[in-house]
């Protein structure tokens, strides 16, 4: 029972860790247009 809960826990941090990732690339990009032009 504890297992299944830890292994939740452990999915969901690395769910967060992806959307902060892409978050952060998203800002990246548009902070940077000539990258994200060049990326394109």
């Amino acid at each position: 029972m504890s297992d299944e809960k830890h292994q939740r826990e452990i999915f969901d941090f690395r769910g967060t860790t992806t959307m902060l990732n892409l978050n952060a690339t998203f800002a990246s990009f548009i902070y940077h247009p000539i990258i994200f032009r060049n990326y394109l």
